[in-house]
């Protein structure tokens, strides 16, 4: 990759609409807000962690 300047390329202006993050939907908002929700991410979250420890830790053996 080149690192020289390119007098074709204009550079963005301060605080142009490409440096702004996107607002998030009300459905989104609901859901951030939502206790339910949240549980249910919260375990699901706390599932796929374990699932990696066991994995990492060389799985269940029966043999032990």
């Amino acid at each position: 990759m080149s690192t020289q300047f390119d007098p074709e390329v204009e550079p963005l202006e301060p605080y142009a609409d490409a440096y702004y993050t996107t607002v998030p939907t009300g459905f989104t908002r609901f859901l951030r807000g939502n206790l339910l929700w949240q549980g249910l991410r919260f375990l699901w979250v706390n599932i796929k962690m374990t699932a990696l420890l066991v994995k990492s830790h060389g799985g269940y053996r029966v043999d032990r």
